[in-house]
């Protein structure tokens, strides 16, 4: 990099170019992708750096970057190795349109390409066509038995009932043996038969490559979204989880396999498994331990540490250093080698001695000091490589990105960690790797990542030295605590206790164990009793004091005292001095950002102050995902705050504290290549300024969540005024019977014999008592968002008709936060102008096609009625979805989009093929029905997944819909919207039309908009 630039005669975009391409050799995906962004738009590339450009940029997960670059240039790519390379970025990204063309101009300027026929012989197998793809291989002399198993295929498929597969594979010739089981699975899966599929990859002789693994995912998700009448699995559980066993296998030995490795948790994520998602995970992660029988061996001592300050004294090594440091940059964790000859100290003391020191510095480190500690740890992994003991760089990297995370650098944290996968070459450095991955997972909440995580160390073998295990055993313990399997994290720690012992560390460390005890049988108490309490009070006033004692790490056991003593005053239990004065003790060797999450623990209602700065902690993520994990803290000291009628009485802190409980874990609108969080506010009276902003505009702005204390508070913003905070009374609103309602409704809507007054008689104790009165956007947190915005109803108060519906009167809209809407209201307009619809499939599917068909024609829709997820309509204006939609039985939230053959693809496959569509139609039932996230503060649903997918509005319905309602509801919806009425206008007039007709609430306010509802067709002429 130096070199470069330093290099005389280039201007600054060669020169980018060049790092460009070092950065991709050096495996840096990520900064590459960064500098492909920055690179200025309008610099003529030539064909060949163009087409190697959008490769790595697709290579590095920056689809969207890599599209534009070859659409940019698509006229530019000459030669064979110009549209050969743009043809596999098109590939990557999956630009099917653009594939075709680069293909046809392969085929007419260089007939010689073999890349033509390998794409036209994956398309051939992906239509599960082996008579193409024998035609394509038949006169390759290499591919001879290929090109006879295909015609073996294409003889045995051709037959009526189900294919004898095993005794297919068993008749291939040996070399092709395995590719026959793939495709044999591959068939299986596309006539539907996801049983004999999963017999097939998981048969004793199979052996999966990643091919396979791909196909095995497809299988799992099959068998978990489509299931019997009653929500029976096709297979037995234990079945399903040999499955996810073997992908955990597969992965443990291929810690480089990204693809594999998200595919697989999301395959477990509660969108798509439900609850049984975070059960399969501990279930193969009990299965990982019991398997695992390592040599265990006893780590030297390394005595008289070198820290890197020590170094830094001796003049010669400085000189040294810092010639390194500007030959070598940019350093690389993990990957620099620092001259064994320039040491003036031994390397494992070096080592030791970073370690020790990177332990204290990270808890105490701020924002502008991580780079320091960055650059302390590039040397300690450089100088590991000439220790006598082996693999001193991985604990390195692990201590770091704990620490960090531990103190509230939580992305920075995983970015570290993942260098020890990309580096770690042998069984022994794998185990420390995914174990290590696994404690920042665990450390983040993030529980069934961290099972997988801990399950693929234990898969990797390996030798194991005692201080390895250690780590391991609180790794397992943390993960079992948090998932509230007390028995067995108890268990765990009765073997860490032994292990601890036998390595004559129990004087030293026996605290820790203790620690964990207690934090476990807190968290396991679901009630607790007086005496109880005091006792584990008690032990923890005495943990700390021996933490104190020992001089070892004091946040474990801070965060613990700080609760409890919260907690003790806010039920009347006398606080001892001692606790008090043990936590002022700790306090004192805690890092800044630590410190501040223990205040926060530790008060009753935190203020603005302490909000914004658990805020700070909580920001920065990469991925929308990450910010309903990391804001656990955050989130619970707001509804703590909401508590405390003194916050009401301060619009700025209700309003931020309202904001913190929302879903703000959706990505800005209009995304490019990563789904990224919307800015998070940077300063208290952030919330309340764009709720006065936006209500001025015409739209009321409506904040609510349910305080700690199961009270609802809300907000109202109207003419850009806000009107004082509102505690509802708990004979109006109840969270507990919000919590009833959530068990059956509002599925039970959409059921046919549902009596007329269910809307009213199940709603009744979840009234307000005043709502705005005209357009509204609601914006709860993610316990309310289940409560549809249609239906909110207030008390019967002055001249308020006490049996109307808010989406009956006025056009009501919902909002997943404000930070979120301000975003999209910031973005210019979504969509390129086409119009799209989809309606895929025969019997009720085909049949409301047919009768939206002129309404759809007539208003410029494309309309596909194909069985497939569309492949085109990312991008679009506006796209009208017809499918069936179902809900998982294992948790009840949104699972599969479904027509009535053999298609069933789950929410987040939807909502990626509409990826950036402005505005989207949703004719599915439940399609708007959202649900609180079991164990992130975020929600579930098809909407949101397409919110998340970049677009700026939805519009479904949050129960099962009737088939009578799309083509009845369009022409009056289509109508407004190109006459230039809002959304939320446009739907509302819409709904009122059906709602006229026969007073139903359960089609008359169904339709229902999520995201940003005064978004228009920017078209249109109002009228």
């Amino acid at each position: 990099m130096n070199a470069i630039e330093l290099a005389e005669g280039l201007d600054d975009t060669i020169k980018a170019v060049l790092r460009i391409q070092a950065m991709t050799v050096a495996n840096m995906g990520n900064q590459a992708l960064m500098e492909i962004q920055a690179l200025d738009s309008s610099f003529a590339l030539s064909g060949a750096v163009a087409a190697g450009l959008a490769l790595i940029a697709a290579e590095a997960g920056g689809q969207g970057t890599a599209a534009s670059i070859l659409k940019r240039h698509q006229k530019a790519f000459s030669t064979r190795q110009d549209l050969e390379t743009a043809l596999r970025a098109a590939r990557r990204i999956d630009d099917d349109e653009l594939a075709r063309d680069l293909v046809v101009a392969l085929e007419q300027k260089f007939p010689e390409s073999d890349l033509p026929a390998l794409v036209k012989y994956t398309e051939a197998l992906e239509r599960v066509d082996h008579r193409a793809a024998y035609d394509i291989m038949k006169d390759r002399p290499d591919k001879a038995v290929v090109a006879e198993m295909h015609r073996q295929l294409a003889d045995a498929f051709s037959g009526i009932g189900v294919p004898d597969y095993l005794g297919i594979v068993a008749r291939i010739a040996p070399q092709a043996r395995e590719l026959a089981r793939i495709e044999c699975a591959r068939h299986a899966l596309w006539l539907g038969l996801a049983p004999h599929a999963l017999q097939l990859l998981l048969a004793p002789e199979a052996v999966l490559v990643p091919t396979s693994s791909r196909f095995l995912c497809e299988t799992l998700q099959t068998l978990l979204i489509k299931r019997g009448p009653n929500g029976d699995l096709a297979i037995d559980e234990s079945r399903l989880i040999d499955g996810f066993q073997a992908l955990v296998m597969r992965l443990s030995a291929d810690t480089t396999d990204k693809g594999l490795r998200a595919r697989l948790l999301d395959l477990l994520e509660p969108s798509v498994a439900g609850a049984l998602g975070e059960t399969i995970a501990l279930a193969v992660l009990s299965r990982a331990i019991a398997a695992d029988t390592p040599n265990v061996t006893a780590r030297p001592e390394v005595k008289d540490r070198v820290t890197f300050g020590d170094l830094l004294k001796n003049e010669q090594f400085r000189h040294a250093f810092n010639a390194w440091t500007k030959a070598e940059a940019p350093l690389r964790v993990g990957y620099s080698r620092f001259p064994a000859a320039s040491l003036p100290a031994d390397a494992d003391k070096i080592c030791e001695g970073i370690l020790h020191e990177i332990d204290y510095q990270a808890r105490h480190i701020g924002l502008e000091d991580i780079n320091t500690l960055l650059m302390i740890l590039a040397f300690g992994t450089a100088v590991a490589q000439h220790a006598h003991l082996a693999n001193l760089d991985l604990p390195l990297i692990r201590t770091t990105a704990v620490r960090l995370s531990i103190g509230g650098h939580d992305q920075t944290g995983r970015d570290i960690v993942e260098t020890m996968l990309e580096i770690a070459e042998t069984p022994e450095r794998r185990r420390i790797a995914w174990f290590g991955i696994a404690d920042v997972y665990a450390r983040g909440n993030r529980i069934t990542e961290a099972a997988i995580y801990a399950a693929a160390g234990s898969f990797a073998c390996g030798d194991v030295d005692d201080h390895q295990l250690w780590h391991e055993t609180q790794v397992v313990y943390r993960i079992q605590r948090d998932a509230l399997d007390i028995a067995h994290a108890l268990e765990t720690l009765d073997r860490a206790d032994t292990l601890l012992r036998s390595m004559g560390r129990h004087e030293t460390y026996g605290h820790r164990i203790e620690t964990m005890a207690i934090l476990a049988e807190v968290a396991g108490q679901h009630s607790i009793t007086f005496t109880t309490f005091v006792d584990l009070l008690q032990r923890a006033i005495q943990n700390g004091q021996d933490v104190l004692e020992k001089d070892d790490e004091p946040e474990p056991i801070a965060l613990l005292l700080a609760t409890m003593i919260r907690d003790a005053s806010s039920v009347g239990i006398p606080v001892p001095g001692a606790a008090t004065e043990v936590l002022a003790k700790l306090n004192e060797r805690l890092g800044t950002n630590v410190r501040q999450l223990v205040d926060s623990h530790g008060r009753d209602t935190p203020n603005a102050d302490d909000l914004m700065a658990l805020l700070g902690l909580a920001s920065g993520q990469r991925y929308s995902a990450e910010v309903g994990t990391d804001s656990k803290g955050l989130v619970k000291a707001a509804r703590r705050a909401l508590d405390s009628d003194m916050t009401l009485l301060d619009i700025d802190t209700v309003c931020l504290a309202l904001e913190l409980t929302t879903d703000r874990a959706i990505a800005a609108p209009g995304w490019t290549d990563f789904k990224s969080p919307p800015p998070a506010f940077a300063k208290p009276q952030g919330p309340a300024e764009v709720m006065r902003q936006i209500s001025s505009e015409g739209t009321n702005i409506m904040l609510a969540a349910l305080a700690k204390d199961g009270s609802l508070v809300r907000v109202t913003a109207s003419g850009g005024i806000i009107v004082a905070a509102v505690r509802e009374d708990r004979s109006l609103f109840s969270g507990p019977k919000l919590e009833e309602w959530r068990k059956d409704y509002p599925f039970l809507y959409g059921m046919p014999n549902m009596p007329a007054n269910a809307f009213l008689t199940t709603t009744e104790s979840l009234r307000f008592s005043q709502l705005p009165t005209g357009p509204t956007i609601l914006i709860t947190d993610t316990k309310l968002a289940s409560l549809p915005p249609n239906l909110m109803r207030a008390a019967p108060a002055g001249g308020q008709v006490p049996f109307e519906y808010a989406g009956e009167l006025y056009p009501y809209a919902a909002a997943p936060s404000l930070s979120w809407l301000e975003a999209a209201r910031r973005l210019k307009r979504i969509g390129d102008g086409r119009r799209l619809a989809w309606m895929p499939g025969g019997g009720t599917m085909a049949s409301v096609a047919d009768f939206c068909a002129d309404t759809l024609h007539e208003h410029g829709f494309e309309l596909d009625r194909q069985e497939r997820l569309p492949d085109h309509f990312a991008g679009a204006s506006m796209a009208v979805v017809v499918a069936h939609g179902g809900l998982n039985p294992d948790g009840g939230a949104f699972q599969v989009v479904s027509d009535e053959g053999h298609l069933a693809a789950t929410a987040n496959e939807l909502a990626t093929s509409l990826h950036n569509v402005g505005v989207a139609i949703l004719f599915v039932c439940s399609g708007g029905r959202t649900d609180k996230h079991p164990s992130s503060d975020a929600t579930l649903g098809l909407a949101r997944e397409l919110l998340d997918q970049g677009l700026q509005a939805v519009v479904a319905s949050p129960w099962p819909l009737e088939s009578l309602v799309p083509p009845r509801w369009l022409p009056r919806f289509l109508r407004e919207w190109d006459a230039g009425r809002s959304l939320s206008q446009s739907v509302h007039a819409a709904n009122l039309e059906l709602f006229a007709r026969d007073g139903n609430p359960a089609v008359g306010l169904a339709m229902t908009v999520l995201g940003n509802p005064d978004v228009r067709n920017q078209t249109a002429t109002l009228d």
